[in-house]
């Protein structure tokens, strides 16, 4: 499931009750998208939601369920034990919200002894003596075993319990999210050119920087710095700065972005496009990395006003690509895209090819 499917799905599954669990590959948005629910909920419903983040690999039992300390029973005097409140407990009433999300992040690294103390949650909504409140909705999150992150065999019966729901890493989600942060246009190109490098989900052998959506960002945030976010200046490309993105993304990966990087001298300017679109510089035609390039442009900076000269130009690219941006921007544009006339023209010609692309 993709993890913009959680987004319009957490309604109902927060209305069950059951617990939901998302599973899948290292860096590629799970927690990110939790920390957003409690805001989806919240205009959902009318009501405010909070949230409480719960980091479950750096728990022990005692965190969950309290310590156990002799007392004496008030009405007899006879000594007995009782647990202390759990501090889980404690940050939820300081939050002090009736409705609100218990994220218990990485909960595959948990060991044994904190997945048994913490089955009671995901069973009935209990912290050792103490329930959680009604309102709130327990979610966890957790990588897979082949992940090589610690993971651990998890419990059949705690399982039983939950909706553990794969995440997939999907490049149309993140470069929708990149658009919105401002990641510059090259950006969002290489990953769109090759999806594969940005958005594995094996963990390679050979211990050292990787790719994932996550730290491929935190390159782009970086770079992004490196030009005081101002997408439209090029990107530097000296060694100095590859060695520093190949930390964040591996070698190999950063190979590729830099080697990627050098198309844009035969890209013209968002202005150039806007202002003669039948006549600014098109990619040759055996460069489709350029191509990719000059759609990433496109559909990081068109809007109201310079959307349909800027289709204009996108129909001298290739035809996948044309499909790709009309489509890109049909759906980042919630349909207005439409009002364009280049767009329009395009769509009515090409529905079938429109429509597959967005409903993918």
């Amino acid at each position: 499931m993709r993890i913009s499917e959680i987004m319009n799905m957490i309604l109902p599954l927060y209305r069950t009750g059951t617990p939901l669990t998302l599973v899948g590959a290292p860096g590629i948005g799970k927690s990110d998208t939790v920390r957003k629910l409690p805001d989806v909920l919240s205009e959902a419903t009318g009501e405010d939601f909070g949230l409480v983040v719960v980091e479950a690999s750096t728990l022990d039992a005692p965190d969950v369920i309290g310590f156990l300390v002799p007392t004496k029973d008030p009405d007899t005097g006879a000594a007995v034990a009782r647990y202390t409140k759990p501090d889980i407990i404690r940050q939820i009433e300081r939050d002090g919200r009736q409705f609100g999300v218990l994220f218990v992040d990485e909960i595959g690294q948990a060991d044994t002894l904190v997945q048994k103390a913490l089955a009671p949650l995901f069973i009935d909504g209990k912290l050792g003596e103490y329930n959680i409140p009604e309102g709130w909705y327990v979610i966890s999150a957790t990588n897979r075993v082949e992940d090589r992150a610690g993971v651990n065999k998890e419990l059949s019966h705690f399982t039983n319990r939950q909706c553990r729901v794969e995440i997939d890493s999907n490049i149309d989600d993140w470069t929708a999210w990149g658009r919105e942060a401002g990641v510059h246009h090259m950006l969002l190109a290489f990953a769109n050119f090759r999806p594969g490098v940005v958005m594995s989900d094996t963990v390679p052998a050979k211990p050292g920087p990787y790719c994932t959506p996550r730290s491929f960002t935190a390159a782009a945030n970086f770079l992004n710095e490196l030009v005081d976010g101002d997408d439209e200046r090029e990107l530097p490309a000296d060694s100095t700065t590859q060695a520093v993105v190949a930390g964040y993304v591996g070698e190999g990966t950063a190979a590729e972005i830099f080697a990627f990087l050098k198309v844009h001298n035969l890209l013209p300017t968002f202005a150039e496009i806007v202002a003669d679109p039948e006549k600014a510089m098109v990619p040759p035609d055996d460069r489709l990395d350029a191509a990719y390039a000059a759609a990433g442009l496109i559909t990081a900076k068109a809007d109201h006003k310079t959307v349909d000269a800027a289709f204009q130009y996108a129909t001298r690219l290739p035809i996948e690509l044309q499909t790709s941006i009309a489509a890109t921007l049909v759906r980042t544009m919630a349909g207005s895209a439409l009002n364009s006339p280049a767009i329009a023209k395009f769509v009515s010609q090409h529905k079938a090819l429109i429509l597959g692309s967005i409903t993918e």
